[in-house]
């Protein structure tokens, strides 16, 4: 196998934060009414070497990469020894954070649709086999980024298009908080004022990524501009560009969408490329080609 894909393929999985990946290639299209109702969940999630539960609620940690990069060269024994590595540091690092910090995603999630009557999203109590299944989370990750260590936190939802539809389908969303703060921090413990401004970012996360999601399945995440994106935070140890559309820019964040997912993030967070229409291309031919850099959001 082609080792550059190797390394694609294995940066795709880092960046969904979860054990296999399900691409979102195109909008949901199941119930794409107006108004309709979701079914909440509390799902299992399922651990692996690079991320992990650290409370009794859905609050996920995951971090970079732990092992040595180079050990996946050296073949099966090789990759099997960077596994062992990074389950070693992963559970390193759980031990040192679990119950430190805790929240409940799935009442925050329901407290964001219930905040917004007006909105075309509402859950139901009563399950049916046939209701989208929106499986709310945290995730707390840990990103290396100019030699310092930070744990950035995301809320975040995983759609799902029940099985026996012929349209089954996956969504993830993410709204990754403006506040971070180091490992140690978190395991000395963080004092009441920070735990209820992160705890507040991670509410309005919510909010947002349910918008994100209804814009979605209705087709409205669009107009976007096509290019690449590179960032610590979706290809941890891996600093490689992804194909990504940029949705829109406020209030010093942006809403892109990738293979993986649909995600709001700090604009001092990520690297992106546009790609050049036929029109750029020839008017870039008559100048010195600085464009070729990226844009630093």
């Amino acid at each position: 196998m082609n080792s550059k894909f190797f390394l694609v393929v294995i940066a795709s999985i880092l960046a969904s934060g979860c054990a296999s990946p399900n691409y979102q290639n195109f909008p949901i299209t199941a119930d794409n009414k107006a108004k309709h109702n979701i079914q909440i969940i509390d799902k299992e999630f399922e651990e692996n070497h690079f991320i992990k539960k650290i409370s009794e609620n859905e609050v996920l940690y995951s971090q970079n990469n732990g092992g040595s990069a180079a050990a996946g060269a050296f073949g099966l024994i090789g990759a099997l020894t960077n596994i062992a590595l990074i389950n070693s540091q992963t559970n390193k690092d759980v031990e040192a954070i679990k119950g430190k910090f805790d929240v409940n995603p799935s009442k925050m999630l329901k407290k964001a649709i219930k905040d917004n009557p007006a909105g075309d999203v509402h859950f139901t109590d009563e399950f049916k086999q046939s209701d989208i299944q929106v499986h709310p989370y945290v995730l707390i990750k840990k990103v290396e980024k100019n030699d310092a260590t930070q744990l950035h936190f995301a809320s975040a939802v995983k759609v799902q298009v029940p099985l026996d539809s012929k349209k089954n389908w996956y969504g993830r969303y993410f709204y990754i908080t403006d506040t971070t703060i180091t490992l140690s921090e978190l395991s000395a413990g963080i004092s009441d004022k920070l735990s209820k401004k992160i705890k507040s970012e991670l509410q309005q996360g919510f909010a947002e990524v349910i918008k994100m999601y209804d814009e979605d399945r209705k087709s409205e995440l669009s107009n976007a501009k096509p290019g690449t994106v590179r960032s610590e935070y979706l290809t941890p140890g891996f600093p490689i560009d992804l194909f990504a559309e940029e949705v829109s820019r406020i209030d010093g964040r942006v809403i892109f969408t990738t293979n993986n997912g649909s995600f709001s993030m700090p604009e001092s967070e990520i690297l992106i490329t546009y790609t050049k229409s036929k029109k750029d291309k020839k008017s870039q031919n008559k100048v010195i080609a600085k464009e070729k850099e990226p844009t630093k959001l």
